[in-house]
């Protein structure tokens, strides 16, 4: 703000604070001098605290993107996402609102639970009589990886199996690392007997899932897993991880035998082994065992029964023949003293 010499006052890049009353006032030193009160009246257009903002949100976050606009009443706001307006787009999920305040209007759009598809470039834009202008909102957000791509095996050996796979997409957060997880298949089984005369079998190799790393780079792929047991399936779980979460895919491969040959599927192992699972004398011996104690059992107590049945019978009858002889006993005595009294 400068005055020129013929006595203009110059504002340059007016603002709404200049806006008010100015009092101009001209003296000579010869008579009074003159005042005149001039007001300035500024029309401000459309206009942001902040022109571009950064949105990071996880998935399945509700998330609001909001445009606070300022300048003279009144305002239309319009958005669009990736340079396509709302109105083109089929987002029944968005919530438009806007609330007017003092200085102008603010409006937001409420998202629920947001996908990795709702990231974008949002713009509003704001519109009065004295001009237009753009806010833009980048909303990133941020999910699980997808599941490692294309896995395959490179290299099999009788002790160690090496795996390859792409990178998957990142979830719009660096993937951290990979953990690979290994679990042998149920191999030979153990049969033994309880007291319960149940036939139980447990796994005889172990089924616990055995950690190979939890923090194998991209960098480092392809990854051996060695010390493996000759001739066996194992399956192998491939998990990718970021600050969003991780995701996890399943792959299943044998080893070779000693002798470098492969192993049969599982399913002919398994119609194998239920086939010859009766043959086996792990399993028919403690079977017939239990059978056999069952069967002393049941006898030993058929055997009692029938003995306590039969001591119980004579106990009756023997009973029942004491009871007949006396009463004759009486009766006989009563009869051979007729007329006599008894007190």
């Amino acid at each position: 703000m400068h005055v020129l010499e013929n006595g203009s006052l110059v504002i340059s890049e007016v603002t709404l604070e200049d806006q008010g009353h100015y009092l101009c006032e001209a003296s000579n030193g010869v008579g009074p001098a003159l005042s005149v009160v001039a007001y300035l009246d500024v029309n401000v257009p459309p206009y942001f605290s902040e022109e571009f903002e950064t949105k990071t949100v996880r998935s399945k976050d509700d998330v609001t993107i909001s445009c606070e606009v300022f300048g003279e009443t009144p305002l239309t706001v319009s958005w669009s996402k990736d340079r396509k307006p709302f109105g083109d787009l089929a987002l029944p999920r968005f919530v438009l609102q806007e609330d007017t305040t003092a200085e102008g209007i603010v409006s937001k759009v409420f998202i629920p639970s947001v996908g990795r598809d709702d990231s974008g470039v949002f713009s509003c834009e704001a519109t009065n009589s004295y001009g237009k202008k753009d806010r833009t909102i980048q909303l990133i957000v941020q999910g699980a990886p997808e599941t490692p791509r294309d896995i395959h095996v490179e290299q099999v050996t009788s002790r160690s199996v090496t795996l390859y796979w792409t990178q998957p997409h990142t979830g719009n957060s660096p993937i951290l690392g990979y953990t690979i997880l290994y679990v042998p298949e149920a191999g030979k089984r153990q049969f033994d007997i309880c007291i319960m005369l149940s036939v139980k079998y447990k796994p005889h190799m172990q089924q616990d899932w055995i950690l190979l790393s939890n923090n194998i780079q991209m960098a480092q792929s392809p990854v051996t897993l060695p010390d493996l047991v000759p001739g066996t399936w194992y399956d192998i779980m491939v998990s990718a991880y970021n600050d969003a979460g991780a995701t996890e895919v399943e792959y299943r491969i044998a080893t070779l035998t000693l002798s470098g040959a492969t192993v049969a599927p599982l399913a002919a192992q398994s119609q194998e082994s239920s086939g010859s699972l009766l043959r086996d004398p792990a399993v028919l011996v403690p079977v017939a065992c239990a059978v056999v104690v069952v069967l002393v059992i049941c006898l030993v107590v058929g055997v009692v029964l029938v003995l306590r049945r039969r001591e119980n019978a004579y106990d009756t009858c023997h009973t029942q023949h004491i009871c007949k002889s006396a009463k004759h006993s009486v009766v006989a005595t009563v009869s051979r003293f007729p007329g006599t009294s008894y007190a």
